[in-house]
């Protein structure tokens, strides 16, 4: 093995585009270059081919520094310090044919070639261009991320296997592809900020739960802002990635936490020839993933809500399949870590038809707290279990900048509420009466800024009533006399 130790301040590469640097002697004669500590520039129309490794190191505290404005071709291991300075704005070709490591470093073009499995060996960063013409690029337990306006070439068989990360800032009504990672967002009206999406692919991509698997691909789909979003939704995959499962029967599927439990999110459309399925009126994100729909992803939550209701707290949830289900147990935690069991639920044993099921838990209100979480634990007849999604429920959860005032006019017989809102939103306002009965409702838009509303109370008798204002977040509710 012949060593090429570049040991000069700078090297200067003047090479036309005709002529390539060949830092080899023959075919079987596999070469290393070291940079130790020094600056090389590879210059615009220019060609530096190494026939072997090239091994980047500090020397006595100074940084290898490598300025690449044309082509960086290296057919062996591509070693550096993580903090090695790579700049320019042209292409690091990994042309080996054989396996390769490269080191993770912020590269404006990545390109993979020549066959072989490429591994990064430390989290890496693309400013332009990913380019997998033949081969494949492994992250392994790192993460390869892409910036805001870079983008990524890849097919079914030579692709990047592990993680591939891009942020971007998602506005309202746009239409955003993130860098052709597959996984591609229509907003609305409500904006979702600053969006980080993580793509897993290959082996420990597949989501499993019972048996049951997905395909080998999900994404974590993070927004600043979460909430009524009414995004549309398009979720790309390959068909080396289907695990035995047909594209006629994929349907998306969503988890809260990280894979332990899925939601059925179902399909708008389904494009099994073009490989990508499509779903309008996402209101959060979370993990998306695709299974069949005939053995979907146990446990089969389509929906849990825990929502106010005056004093107490309705819970309603929907499963579309069950498989052994014994029973559910309904727990409650007032600061999310300590749980107790309140209530029983029998389940519907092995089941592919929909169910639904609810349970209320009276007088919540007087536990004196503001926050009060939510589980459910469902459990087969062995005795495995698993548990739901954590749902929380907040009473007064209206700011007190708000400075919520009820009082009631004899004169008109109405109750009226007064306060200044931080934001704009949907609400409803109701009136109980002590027996719990509900005896007046009335759907709202709260505005930013000062906002009165009244209730009719005149044709009730006199006595003691429970005033509530609801939004989609918690109730505020306090106790009126009307005389």
């Amino acid at each position: 093995m012949k060593n090429i130790n570049r040991r000069s301040q700078q090297i200067i590469l003047f090479l036309s585009v005709s002529l390539i640097a060949l830092l080899t002697a023959a075919a079987a004669d596999a070469q290393m270059m070291t940079n130790i500590g020094d600056t090389i520039f590879i210059k615009n129309n220019t060609v530096l081919q190494v026939n072997g490794s090239f091994s980047n190191t500090d020397n006595s505290g100074r940084k290898p520094y490598i300025y690449n404005d044309g082509i960086l071709r290296v057919d062996s291991n591509f070693s550096a310090p993580k903090d090695m300075i790579y700049k320019g704005t042209d292409t690091f070709q990994a042309s080996g044919t054989g396996a390769q490591n490269i080191a993770g470093l912020s590269f404006y073009n990545l390109m993979i070639a020549n066959g072989g499995q490429k591994t990064i060996t430390s989290n890496a960063y693309i400013r332009h261009l990913l380019i997998v013409t033949n081969g494949t690029l492994e992250t392994g337990t790192d993460t390869i991320q892409l910036d805001s306006t870079a983008s990524m070439t890849e097919d079914s068989v030579n692709a990047v296997f592990g993680n591939v990360k891009m942020k971007k800032y998602l506005a309202a009504n746009s239409s955003y592809l993130f860098g052709n990672i597959g996984f591609d967002i229509t907003t609305s009206a409500p904006i979702p900020g600053m969006t980080s999406i993580v793509r897993v692919t290959g082996g420990g991509a597949t989501m499993y739960a019972h048996g049951a698997s997905s395909v080998a691909r999900f994404f974590d789909v993070t927004p600043q802002n979460d909430k009524r979003l009414n995004a549309s939704i398009r979720f790309h995959y390959y068909g080396t990635e289907l695990n035995g499962l047909s594209r006629g029967d994929l349907a998306l599927y969503s988890s809260e936490n990280k894979g332990t439990t899925w939601n059925y999110s179902g399909y708008t459309a389904r494009t099994p020839g073009n490989n990508h399925i499509e779903r309008n009126g996402v209101d959060s994100f979370s993990r998306w993933t695709l299974a069949g729909i005939s053995m979907p992803l146990p446990v089969h939550l389509i929906e849990f809500t825990a929502t106010p209701a005056n004093n107490d707290v309705k819970l309603f949830w929907a499963t579309a399949s069950e498989e052994n289900n014994d029973h559910f147990d309904i727990e409650r935690s007032l600061n999310g870590h300590e749980w107790e069991k309140i209530g029983k639920i029998a389940g519907s044993g092995t089941s592919f038809e929909q169910h639904t099921y609810s349970f209320i838990d009276y007088n919540a209100i007087i536990l004196g707290s503001d926050i009060i979480y939510y589980r459910l634990k469902q459990v087969d007849y062995n005795g495995a279990r698993t548990f739901s999604p954590i749902r929380k429920v907040l009473f007064n959860s209206f700011s007190t900048d708000e400075s919520i005032k009820v009082w009631y006019n004899s004169s008109e017989e109405q109750a009226y509420i007064t306060f200044n809102a931080d934001n704009g939103r949907p609400a409803n306002l109701t009136a109980v009466n002590m027996q719990g009965k509900l005896i007046a409702r009335q759907a709202m838009n709260i505005n930013q800024g000062v906002n009165q509303f009244s209730l009719d109370l005149s044709t009730l008798p006199a006595g003691i009533y429970s005033i509530t204002l609801s939004d989609n977040s918690g109730v505020w509710t306090k106790k009126i006399v009307k005389y």
